[in-house]
């Protein structure tokens, strides 16, 4: 009886809550419009468009998550915990000073290292069990739908000679 409690308290605490389900479920939606413009724009100019805002928002949210690093490394601040949670805006950063087509694959790689440092640490005392959940379920969606926007264009480039 108590371990079965125990079970359904624990299950309890790993289900992620509706709120950052939805909320982070409504935080692809930029990324996919901005796809769709990309791939289905009618003129050139809209599809630079939608790669650009692409691009733009990409690093906006990579930004973000370090923000989430820098908020959790304040209970216990270090060199080391601090200075991770500046890294994925100083390469949000840089890569927005880059072409759109040069930025995405790079953005694409910080979202998998930033994802696969989610799911492979251990826990933390300010993050909820169903973060890490809520984590890697976003960024796989997050870096396939880099990948096909970089596959898009490239095919793109390579038969069009533009976007």
């Amino acid at each position: 009886m108590f371990e079965e409690k125990l079970s359904v308290q624990i299950q309890a605490k790993a289900k992620i809550p509706i709120a950052p389900a939805y909320l982070g479920a409504a935080g692809l939606a930029p990324f996919a419009l901005a796809m769709l413009i990309t791939l289905f724009g009618t003129s050139p100019a809209q599809r630079a468009f939608g790669l650009q805002a692409f691009a733009i928002y990409s690093g906006v949210i990579l930004s973000f998550l370090g923000g989430v690093r820098w908020g959790a490394a304040l209970a216990h601040p270090s060199i080391r915990l601090l200075s991770m949670a500046v890294l994925p805006s100083l390469v949000a950063a840089g890569c927005l000073l880059l072409p759109p087509q040069r930025a995405l694959p790079l953005l694409a790689i910080a979202f998998l290292a930033l994802g696969l440092s989610d799911a492979t640490r251990g826990a933390h005392p300010l993050w909820p069990q169903w973060f890490k959940r809520l984590r890697l379920m976003l960024t796989v969606a997050v870096v396939a739908l880099h990948a096909v926007i970089c596959v898009a264009t490239q095919v793109c480039v390579a038969t069009l000679g533009h976007l």
